[in-house]
């Protein structure tokens, strides 16, 4: 396990490119956003009447959600955006392209160090054998199937992490047997769009305080 994280470390190198896309892209929204939240405050305690500190803390939550949008798509337009094939991630609507496009095997090893997912895990959970995918050159495009089950995935940790506010305290959650899944472990269930979308619902009732 450990062997085939390391040689997935070795084979990842960032598009330098894609990163300064997607940073300087998104730090340009997330002012935008900022501002007219700014801006909406002075508007409403004018009309209002309302003091500002009152407004403040009705709307720090909104801005707080806002914050942490932004900051998840611009992990996830670095890990999935490639400047090579002129593919760049600014929202989720980008994934339907993406999806079409194809993943390369890059972004596949990307991805490996994000989720700290395996060759052989990842193998059992996109049914291709071990061996074929070890196999994939650099530049091979993945289909559309897979590439859309690898997005998901990704969405899927990218969610967790933040609920966890903890790679390592959700990646044990995921390998451990959850009441709430029938004791299923969660990573096993990431093979479908399915279990997928069940581990996602479980994760939105931890995230409110409902645990299981």
């Amino acid at each position: 396990m450990v062997a085939s994280t390391l040689e997935a470390k070795e084979n990842v190198s960032f598009d330098v490119e894609d990163t300064v896309f997607g940073v300087s892209n998104w730090l340009l929204s997330y002012a935008v956003i900022w501002v007219i939240n700014f801006a909406s405050i002075i508007k409403c305690a004018y009309k209002q009447r309302t003091g500002i500190y009152d407004l403040c803390v009705d709307l720090l939550p909104k801005c707080l959600y806002i914050d942490r949008q932004m900051t998840s798509m611009v992990k996830i337009s670095k890990l999935l955006s490639d400047s090579k094939r002129g593919i760049f991630v600014n929202s989720s609507k980008d994934f339907i392209n993406l999806s079409r496009q194809g993943l390369s095997y890059g972004q596949l090893k990307r991805i490996l160090l994000f989720t700290n997912l395996t060759i052989k895990q990842l193998s059992k959970l996109l049914s291709i054998s071990e061996r074929q995918l070890s196999r994939y050159s650099k530049d091979k495009i993945l289909k559309t199937d897979i590439s859309s089950h690898l997005i998901l995935i990704v969405e899927l940790y990218d969610f967790g992490y933040e609920v966890f506010d903890s790679e390592e305290d959700f990646q044990i959650w995921m390998n451990s047997e959850i009441r709430a899944l029938s004791y299923q472990k969660p990573i096993n269930l990431l093979d479908t769009p399915f279990g997928i979308n069940d581990v996602k619902n479980v994760l939105g009732r931890l995230e409110y305080g409902v645990y299981s």
